[in-house]
């Protein structure tokens, strides 16, 4: 089962912008992969690394997709004696990862009195399937990628076409109004989890949400990477972490868009055993906006905007220039924290929860990370 998209010379350059190309190497010149694209961890995160004491992860559950694909998503409950149906976060993680790699996020919103569901996106985490459509004990379903072009529903990395994504996150998103109906609904992204977010957004879904947080977003394709992450090599190019495979994403472009064209590079200190470490032109394309005109003019509520201080990927200033394109919000720098660290980080968990009750109330610019 195949999609088609057909897609100008204009939108290549444009897919390629969103990998942060620089503007090439010379004939006989390599400009060689970088070794940190994620960059090191900071003093408090590789500590925390380097303990057990990681709060654990509630059981999982599944919401059935639009084609019966099991749907994961893990929900982190407010104490009893909390205010009941106060506010609900529904948090979208980034490339490659799915919610078990965010549970402090998870218990330190629960400890605030806020409800919490982190969901796996399809084709990572729990959200997957085995070719034949048997999509029993995800846990134990080996990640293959062979770059055939064949999809499958719940195919790690794959979805069926760019905006099965955006259908899913609204099926969440409805399912946490029926459970929840009085509640607060908070829609947090962080890095392409962001993206998603502001696609849904694009689509016309900021109704059926009260409030939006992006965290460290990388959201559409004109975007800009840290200019000391770019690296081109043969048909190899991008950043230290996202490498696009030039020869694959043509052969996307012309419609095989079921191709493996973006993958990952994490240090092993970052690997887990769930990740999802290569995309599919129509998930690489899905968590991110169409237009960024179209994204900016969607946003017309104040937004949530947390970046991080040691962030590797996304250079601080242009993240705070399009922060000041949207609608007046809040600004937030976590100190000593890179990309990932953020979605570790138990003071992003307590903005959330305030952002969540009391977006008024929110008002300091800088934040230590717990």
């Amino acid at each position: 089962m195949r999609g088609y998209v057909h897609i100008s010379v204009t939108t290549l350059s444009v897919v390629l912008a969103t990998m942060a190309l620089g503007s090439g190497c010379g004939d006989n010149e390599c400009r060689p992969l970088p070794e940190d694209g994620l960059g090191e961890p900071t003093g408090w995160e590789q500590r925390l690394i380097e303990t057990t004491d990681w709060p654990p992860a509630p059981t999982p559950e599944f919401l059935e997709g639009e084609d019966a694909l099991p749907l994961a998503y893990r929900t982190w409950t407010a104490p009893e004696d909390s205010v009941d149906e106060q506010a609900v976060v529904l948090f979208v993680h980034g490339s490659s990862t799915h919610s078990m790699a965010y549970t402090v996020l998870g218990q330190g919103l629960s400890e605030r009195g806020v409800h919490a569901r982190l969901v796996d996106l399809r084709g990572h985490g729990l959200s997957v399937c085995r070719p034949d459509g048997d999509c029993t004990e995800p846990a134990q379903i080996e990640r293959n990628y062979n770059d055939d072009g064949v999809y499958y529903r719940g195919r790690p990395g794959d979805s069926h076409d760019e905006n099965q994504l955006v259908r899913d996150l609204s099926r969440h998103v409805e399912d946490v109004r029926t459970l929840h109906p009085q509640a607060q609904l908070l829609l947090v992204g962080h890095s392409s989890g962001a993206g998603l977010v502001s696609r849904y957004v694009e689509r016309g879904g900021l109704e059926r949400v009260d409030e939006v947080a992006l965290i460290a977003p990388f959201y559409h394709s004109d975007q800009p990477q840290s200019d000391l992450q770019e690296f081109e090599c043969g048909e190899l190019t991008g950043t230290g972490y996202a490498v696009v495979d030039r020869g694959a994403l043509g052969a996307a472009l012309r419609g095989e868009v079921h191709r493996y064209v973006l993958s990952f590079r994490k240090a092993d200190e970052y690997v887990q055993p769930l990740d999802t470490l290569h995309n599919t032109y129509t998930t690489m394309a899905g968590m991110q906006t169409s237009n960024a005109d179209d994204f900016f003019s969607a946003y017309t509520r104040p937004v949530l905007w947390v970046a991080a201080q040691e962030d590797a990927l996304l250079e601080f200033e242009t993240q705070y220039q399009q922060f000041q394109q949207l609608p007046d919000g809040s600004r937030f720098v976590v100190e000593d924290t890179s990309h990932i660290g953020l979605g570790w980080s138990d003071g992003v968990a307590e903005l959330l929860s305030s952002w969540a009750t009391e977006p008024e109330s929110v008002t300091v610019e800088t934040i230590a990370p717990q």
